[in-house]
């Protein structure tokens, strides 16, 4: 003969549905969990950000106002390299480590290739750093050199790693390597409310 024939009977296919029902309490117990955890990640990231705001906001104005009543200061920091100019600038761009956040990441990474692009048309070499794993990415599939990469910030950048680049940065800058250093990220304006924007640090 043909051997014994299986079927599937109805206590099978009860098994296989209650298997089922059980998948799909954990799969809900596992989502729930992390939009629990998201939820949270975003609520400390917000108060993070509207903490800084004015800080930020009232940075901007001070610089501003000293740089502007310093008088025939000829210092690069406040009046650039002038005639020394060597036609390279520094960009730095910030994005996030993760995706899954909208448009985040790829409205500033598209500003930051506009820019890009719009720099070498005008025979700028621009050197380019970013802080982010979304960035690197973008940029190798888009056959665009990464200088250098900066792991070290992630979502909560420590006040010291900052300065220490900035440093860095100024003292790159007043060495004359650069005429211009920048940084494109995503300013916050409010959770409904975010904007590239790409920022001139110096001079």
């Amino acid at each position: 003969g043909f051997g014994p024939r299986y079927t599937c009977g109805p206590m099978a296919r009860t098994r296989e549905i209650k298997k089922r029902m059980v998948a799909v309490k954990n799969i809900q117990r596992i989502t729930k969990t992390m939009q629990m955890i998201a939820t949270a990640k975003f609520t400390a990231a917000l108060a993070r950000a509207k903490a800084t705001q004015p800080y930020t906001k009232k940075i901007r104005e001070l610089v501003a106002a000293v740089s502007s009543a310093a008088g025939d200061i000829d210092h690069p920091l406040i009046a650039g390299h002038g005639e020394k100019a060597t036609k390279k600038e520094l960009l730095l761009v910030i994005v996030s480590d993760r995706g899954l956040c909208g448009a985040y990441n790829g409205n500033v990474l598209r500003m930051a290739t506009q820019h890009l692009r719009e720099s070498k048309a005008k025979g700028i070499e621009t050197t380019l750093e970013v802080s982010g794993k979304k960035a690197v990415g973008f940029f190798r599939f888009a056959k665009i050199d990464v200088a250098r990469r900066h792991t070290q910030f992630g979502d909560k950048p420590a006040v010291e790693e900052v300065h220490r680049l900035a440093n860095e940065y100024m003292e790159r800058f007043t060495r004359g390597e650069y005429d211009v250093v920048r940084v494109a990220f995503m300013h916050f304006e409010s959770n409904s409310r975010q904007r590239p924007e790409l920022m001139q640090l110096l001079p």
